[in-house]
């Protein structure tokens, strides 16, 4: 599947929207949303890093995983990788929340709480 079909590119935008304070209306793209936040990244590690750090922290990034990323990657954008990774979390948190909404409604009223 193309990233411009993605299946979750509107979760994404809303989510990258709420999260980072970004319009993300001329995003019409998984590709164009990436852009957009490397771009914002880039930026936050040019001149606040202490936010970009605070940013990471919520959205849930790993420490670890960001250092071997970028160890393993110097030539490439690091805005880029970090982006990548947000994204890639935030659809880890999407597939989750589905999955345990189907979970959720296997069970029948008297299980529930």
């Amino acid at each position: 599947m193309s990233p411009a079909n993605h299946p979750f590119l509107r979760e994404l935008q809303k989510i990258v929207s709420l999260q980072f304070q970004l319009s993300t209306r001329e995003t019409d793209s998984y590709e164009a949303l990436r852009r957009l936040l490397s771009k914002y990244l880039q930026e936050l590690m040019d001149r606040d890093f202490h936010r970009l750090l605070l940013l990471l922290y919520r959205v849930d990034i790993s420490e670890q995983r960001l250092r071997q990323l970028l160890k393993k990657n110097p030539e490439k954008d690091a805005a880029g990788l970090i982006a990548d990774l947000v994204l890639e979390r935030q659809l880890e948190k999407i597939k989750t929340r589905r999955e345990t909404g189907r979970r959720d409604n296997n069970i029948s009223d008297e299980e529930r709480w």
